[in-house]
């Protein structure tokens, strides 16, 4: 699936975007994906601007959704946010991933969630490694609010 706009390209990367990706999270002192989380770019006049990577959930045979994924992370460049590129990013992954997402955001992010059509939940509506997760950046950002999105 890609998504553009006028010259930014929103895609989820593969391997040709590898050397790129790397670089990109070095230069901007971002954690190295893991091989099993899922990567989109978004690209500005063949520039990456920003990613946002995708972390599967291991879940119960049990749960209503065939396939889960955490939004473990949301970076744009400091120069081009504000712009709606994040946005764009996200509404790219959202139209190109099956399943439901989960994200944890901090409050003064409620809006930008909110205009994706995440919606606040609980603890207890998130799936169990992930409340584990939550509870514990809880301990040090204690304001962390959980999102759930599912078309």
């Amino acid at each position: 699936m890609v998504w553009s706009m006028s010259s930014l390209l929103c895609v989820k990367a593969d391997a040709s975007h590898q050397a790129r990706l790397k670089h990109f999270h070095k230069q901007n002192r971002l954690s190295q994906p893991l091989q099993t989380d899922t990567v989109w770019l978004a690209e500005l006049d063949g520039r990456i601007i920003g990613v946002a990577r995708l972390v599967p959930i291991d879940q119960p045979e049990t749960t209503e959704f065939d396939q889960a994924w955490w939004l473990r992370g949301l970076f744009i460049r400091p120069e081009h946010r504000q712009q709606g590129f994040g946005h764009h990013l996200i509404h790219a992954l959202q139209t190109g991933t099956d399943g439901a997402l989960y994200a944890f955001a901090l409050p003064h992010l409620d809006a930008f969630y909110h205009r994706l059509d995440f919606q606040p939940i609980t603890a207890d509506e998130l799936p169990e490694s992930l409340q584990t997760r939550l509870t514990n950046y809880q301990q040090s950002k204690s304001a962390l609010q959980a999102y759930r999105y599912h078309r």
